[in-house]
């Protein structure tokens, strides 16, 4: 049974990656990298939700578990967010355009937690992680409440994200970039989440039911 698993989620892993490393690669716009841009990163969430949904939290805090998180989140995240900001930096130099509003651009999509170009997913699945870890630590109402909270608070970053990329202001993107974070970091929870419950009754979780999930999202 554990060999099965493990199959579906290397199978699962390396479609997403496929259409990550697509997307990239193609300057076009054809149907195939469309389709697959629904679900790429999608996927990653609710494959992390059947990895954390194994586990057994009774015994370790949550705050034990955000430390370990740091640890293997953070560390990456560091060394390759340093390493595109100073390309980043490099780049706008090469092209003679580099200015204080770009350099502040640069280093506050850094700071906070947006980062450089997709490296947001990052921090976007270690704050989900952590959610998901709080909620699993809660019970009964209470874990009612944090959901219905959730899709509260979404709903209320998703507006804001829209209004800021309305308004013509060139310095909007200081609030605009964190409420970005928090409305991936949320969406990341609730597929996370979903993922745990669609565990519950399938003990393997197949592949169409991963892109499924991705494609509903």
């Amino acid at each position: 049974m554990e060999n099965d698993r493990l199959k579906y989620i290397d199978w699962a892993k390396g479609f997403g990656i496929f259409f990550i490393v697509l997307e990239h690669v193609s300057q076009l716009s054809n149907p195939v990298t469309t389709w697959g841009n629904s679900f790429k990163i999608v996927i990653f969430f609710i494959i992390s939700g059947y990895l954390l949904s194994m586990k057994d939290y009774s015994v370790i805090s949550t705050r034990e578990f955000t430390i370990r998180k740091l640890k293997s989140f953070g560390i990456p995240y560091a060394i390759f967010l340093l390493i595109a900001v100073v390309f980043s930096i490099a780049y706008e130099i090469y092209r003679g355009k580099l200015s204080f509003y770009i350099l502040f651009d640069i280093v506050y999509s850094a700071l906070s937690l947006k980062g450089i170009s997709t490296l947001w997913f990052i921090p976007v699945l270690f704050i989900g992680e952590i959610l998901y870890v709080y909620y699993k630590k809660n019970s009964g109402v209470r874990q009612f409440v944090i959901f219905i909270c959730s899709v509260f608070v979404l709903l209320i970053l998703h507006f804001s994200v829209g209004q800021c990329r309305l308004l013509d202001d060139s310095y909007m993107f200081v609030f605009l970039y964190p409420c970005m974070v928090l409305e991936k970091s949320v969406i990341a929870f609730l597929l996370i989440l979903l993922s745990d419950k669609i565990t519950k009754y399938f003990l393997i979780l197949p592949l169409p039911m991963l892109i499924g999930g991705g494609l509903a999202a």
